[in-house]
């Protein structure tokens, strides 16, 4: 997994977006987000090549154990989402207290339930958020990573 971080921000209410490139087209990829991300829980939001989205709620009880993931909310992504090499997609997560809201090239997607984690945190884009979905070699490119906050 690889990851950059949104300077020191630590946000509980804010928009997040990017624009990602297809990297590839002959093995599975995932790009996201982390947000509200402290040091015991946070949420991650992904989608990946095979059309689908989710919102993951990851905690741990201790500083040493080992991670929990629950996965909040599924989907697919709109017919219209560009997934030929070399193409892009924006996606932007508006977060508002309990709701978040998922849009992809400017179209609504979903409203996510996010009130199991209401403190703030982290904000964070990343790449390869599952097993076998990065690419040795392989460069994902992304612009426009922009975080704005929320009152």
């Amino acid at each position: 997994m690889t990851v950059r971080q949104a300077g020191s921000l630590d946000l509980r209410n804010l928009v997040v977006e990017a624009r990602f490139y297809t990297p590839y087209t002959d093995q599975l990829w995932s790009h996201g987000f982390f947000f509200r991300r402290a040091a015991d829980r946070q949420y991650r939001f992904i989608f990946d090549s095979n059309r689908r989205y989710a919102l993951i709620y990851s905690f741990r009880q201790s500083s040493n154990a080992d991670w929990e993931f629950v996965t909040v909310a599924s989907g697919n992504l709109p017919s219209a989402t560009n997934l030929s090499r070399g193409s892009s997609n924006v996606v932007r997560l508006v977060v508002q207290g309990r709701t978040a809201i998922f849009y992809m090239n400017g179209t609504r997607v979903a409203t996510l339930d996010v009130s199991r984690h209401q403190g703030s945190g982290a904000v964070q884009i990343g790449t390869g958020f599952y097993t076998g979905s990065e690419k040795a070699g392989a460069v994902t490119r992304y612009e426009r990573f922009t975080v704005w906050s929320l009152p």
